[in-house]
């Protein structure tokens, strides 16, 4: 990516599950121990992180899973940005017809083959993504500093995202792959990310 020293651009770190756990800032630390520490770590800050923060563990665990094609998954942010002065979350759903199932055998790298297949020239469809916004409407049920909490309001579309045709499986491609790097702090001020879990 280019360098951007007008603050033109934005980073939108988006995940497949609504909510994120753990919550809050202070619990990330548990929440890197749970899954990189060693066994007795694991089991205690998992138990820390749900007996603090119960609300988001369950949806939380039950969108994490293996996905049949990663262009077919409805994205969150899950973690608040600012819109001028309000709070909003981030969805991008797709706009491509869902028809994968998953493989009785995948092979260790059938996202990325079904992600060369689909962006590529020969594919059927485009690729495209509707970019919604979410507000915040009430602080009290809808926190900033808390992404386990999902917040009920509705999303309204601002965007389509549309991904070109293109060919992914080259060398130089997987050279740029490699270097790419994306981060919530890369942000225009008046999007900038909001909330612990995001600082």
């Amino acid at each position: 990516m280019d360098e951007d020293t007008e603050g033109k651009t934005q980073d939108i770190i988006l995940i497949s599950a609504h909510n994120f756990v753990p919550g809050t800032g202070a619990l990330s630390f548990d929440g890197v121990k749970v899954i990189l520490g060693k066994l007795w770590d694991r089991a205690a800050s998992f138990l820390h992180v749900i007996t603090v923060s119960p609300v988001g563990v369950i949806p939380f665990l039950k969108s994490v899973g293996v996905s049949p094609n990663i262009l077919e998954e409805v994205y969150y942010s899950a973690t608040p940005y600012a819109w001028e002065n309000r709070a909003i979350k981030w969805r991008a759903r797709p706009l491509k017809t869902v028809t994968s199932i998953m493989p009785t055998d995948p092979a260790d790298d059938f996202l990325r083959q079904k992600l060369i297949e689909d962006l590529s020239e020969n594919a059927k469809e485009e690729i495209a993504f509707e970019l919604g916004i979410q507000f915040q409407e009430n602080p009290e049920t809808e926190p900033i500093d808390e992404s386990g909490v999902i917040w009920k309001t509705k999303f309204k579309p601002v965007a389509t995202i549309i991904i070109p045709k293109q060919n992914l499986n080259t060398e130089e491609r997987l050279c740029e792959d490699v270097k790419m790097t994306f981060s919530p702090g890369h942000a225009m001020v008046e999007h900038k990310p909001l909330g612990s879990v995001n600082a």
